[in-house]
């Protein structure tokens, strides 16, 4: 008899480890692979979708589901979509959706212990596999969007937030209470050293992470404010230490640190309505160059256009252009929207503006209250929930305006354990929610 919960590893874990390692495998060692990528994506798609459907128990969870259900099929209603486009849009949203429901319903059975012991387990070879990878790319193609760690090119951003999240996950969970700040550093000096290859890749979001990281450490209390205060100091000494080093590895490093106006640049762009002029032109074909910056307007800069491009469709602002804005060109065609508009779309996505321009405010709102829902908690034996909560809320706000990486559900499912398990160990089963839900899919043999 087969043993149901291996069966489920199988199912979980293998797209799962597929998803996260086959950008820095195709891209080094089997290139002629990659154009596997895209039915690779859509196998793992579904997979997770029939689990996320399978695990739609709580009412939380088939609220947030039935509620974005009917918001995104208002707006394809409205922007008269095809089935297909929405379809292919909505794959996007598989990880929002679905990546907490799976996880709140294995930590709701008997399994959890095993499932928290094994995840917890291949998350840390996870970040061992960033630091070799990150040196790797670093070694061979400098600092930059190569430095993507195991899923390869564009990914540095979303590695190095990953990396970040998890050694944070990792030291509260061994953080004890009967040390000081310093000892628990000490005693956890692993993953802090696993932090450094994120400053091989030019990711500017790192100097937050890194800031808050540390004081997000800290006890938080009543108290919490006078010790921030009184460290600030040794806080701001090691942001220094670390602007060093990354002006000490990257040229992009040095340039900020020789142009005060790099920042606004980079931000907003210092002419918005030129870079758009520029982009507009070489989408049309009226201009031809090698330099994919003048294509990529700034993340600011791109919500500043939002109003004028969302003018266009019947969705507006309230409703957005519809699902599906952000995918097409390979497997199936791009919307009329992308294509008209494909100059503001390309790029850097700030999470903010792929939802805005998609599913409106009322998609906006819909996701913020997703995210609220996920980080609340209730008192638990776990005593650094705060942390937690606070880190993660961070995290988020920052990637609201920096970048994508909840399209990805492979980022949703390693962002909600660390929510599910730090916010509400085990999730505080029942003897009642035990019995009820010990059950795991029944295997091929067993139906």
């Amino acid at each position: 008899m087969l043993d149901r919960y291996k069966v489920f590893c199988v199912i979980f874990y293998g797209p799962l480890w597929i998803l996260l390692l086959r950008g820095f495998i195709f891209e080094e060692f089997l290139p002629f692979l990659s154009v596997l990528n895209s039915p690779i994506v859509l196998l793992t798609d579904i997979v997770f979708l029939i689990l996320g459907l399978w695990a739609l128990r709580s009412l939380r969870d088939i609220l947030v589901f039935g509620s974005f259900m009917i918001i995104a099929f208002v707006s394809a209603y409205l922007n008269s979509q095809p089935t297909g486009e929405f379809l292919n849009g909505f794959r996007e949203f598989i990880g929002l959706l679905f990546a907490l429901p799976i996880i709140r319903r294995v930590l709701r059975s008997h399994y959890a212990e095993r499932f928290v012991e094994g995840t917890d387990r291949q998350l840390r070879i996870f970040l061992y596999i960033q630091a070799v990878c990150l040196i790797w790319q670093f070694l061979r193609y400098g600092p930059g969007d190569h430095g993507g760690g195991s899923m390869g090119f564009g990914a540095s951003g979303i590695t190095s937030s990953f990396i970040y999240i998890l050694c944070f996950y990792f030291i509260n969970k061994k953080w004890d209470d009967s040390l000081g700040y310093f000892q628990n550093l000490m005693a956890n000096k692993e993953y802090l050293l696993l932090l450094l290859p994120t400053f091989t890749n030019e990711t500017k979001a790192s100097f937050v992470f890194f800031l808050f990281f540390f004081v997000l450490l800290m006890h938080i209390d009543r108290k919490f404010v006078i010790r921030l205060i009184l460290a600030s100091p040794l806080f701001l000494a090691g942001v220094a230490g670390v602007i060093a080093l990354y002006v000490f590895l990257t040229p992009g490093g040095q340039a900020i640190y020789k142009d005060n106006e790099f920042l606004i640049e980079y931000i907003v762009g210092q002419d918005l309505d030129e870079l758009v002029t520029v982009a507009i032109a070489v989408q049309e074909e009226q201009v031809e160059t090698d330099n994919l910056w003048s294509m990529d307007i700034p993340r600011v800069g791109k919500l500043l256009l939002v109003p004028d491009a969302l003018h266009t469709t019947k969705g507006g602002m309230a409703w957005g252009a519809g699902i599906g804005q952000f995918k097409g060109g390979q497997m199936v065609a791009k919307t009329p929207f992308a294509r008209k508009f494909n100059y503001m779309l390309q790029g850097t996505v700030p999470l903010l503006f792929f939802m805005v321009i998609q599913l409106g405010i009322i998609g906006t709102v819909w996701m913020i209250l997703n995210f609220a829902t996920t980080y609340y908690y209730r008192r638990s034996t776990f005593g650094r929930l705060r942390n937690i909560s606070w880190f993660l809320w961070m995290v988020t706000l920052l990637v609201f305006f920096y970048n994508d990486q909840f399209r990805l559900s492979q980022v949703c499912f390693m962002f909600f354990y660390v929510a599910a398990v730090g916010l509400q160990p085990a999730m505080a089963r029942t003897e009642n929610e035990k019995d009820e839900t010990t059950s795991l899919p029944p295997t091929t043999a067993e139906a």
